[in-house]
């Protein structure tokens, strides 16, 4: 997903209808396994948040990243997307669970295209208190998504600047906290907040992609 690039390092088609089908967080969980097996949390999300995916995948592929313009309306994308977000985290996650900042990163990226720096956007975030796990889960698993973003742009445009795709610090986050995701989640109440809170990440983001396109 860079968010835009198959998240969590894989694509899954969705394992039942979905959120959009209950908001019942009864009806969610615990979701099993084929050996019935309590889902982990990791692929709850993964699940649930399939369609959300395809959605922002559709908006981000029809970038041309080959080109300048198209590469910094993707930057752009992030930065509108990623601010909001970011803020939320710093309210809301635990130490142990507030990933790498990397709107600077993007900025410099920005930067060494020729792009004006503007001011944040006002655009907001918001999502469920107990759902940070599902926030973080989607902002942290996108980098995966992101290293096939890089490798893309390497072959077409080695010479744009990458700070933001090549940065190792997600990558590393997303490694530590894969543990904790590893485990199912503790109530459904905690699945549908990790859920909806997904989900508002995935929404953020296609709102500035649409944004952008809009724009252009």
């Amino acid at each position: 997903m860079g968010v835009g690039g198959a998240i969590d390092g894989s694509r899954i088609a969705p394992a039942y209808a979905g959120p959009s089908k209950s908001r019942d967080p009864i009806a969610w969980g615990p979701r099993l396994t084929d050996e019935n097996r309590p889902l982990s949390l990791r692929q709850s999300l993964r699940q649930c948040t399939w369609s959300d995916h395809e959605a922002l995948d559709t908006l981000i592929t029809a970038l041309d990243l080959s080109r300048a313009s198209g590469y910094a309306r993707f930057l752009q994308v992030q930065r509108d997307a990623r601010a909001p977000i970011e803020a939320w985290l710093a309210d809301n996650a635990s130490p142990q669970m507030y990933p790498p900042a990397q709107v600077a990163l993007i900025d410099a990226d920005l930067a060494a295209l020729g792009q004006p720096i503007y001011p944040l956007p006002r655009q907001t975030f918001d999502a469920p208190k107990d759902g940070v796990s599902g926030v973080v889960w989607a902002i942290a698993g996108s980098s995966m998504g992101n290293r096939s973003i890089l490798a893309d742009l390497r072959r077409s445009s080695p010479r744009f600047p990458a700070a933001f795709l090549a940065d190792p610090a997600m990558p590393a986050f997303f490694k530590a906290i894969c543990p904790r995701l590893a485990k199912p989640a503790k109530s459904p109440a905690q699945l549908a907040a990790s859920i909806e809170a997904a989900r508002a990440v995935f929404a953020c983001f296609s709102s500035a992609a649409t944004a952008s396109r809009e724009i252009a």
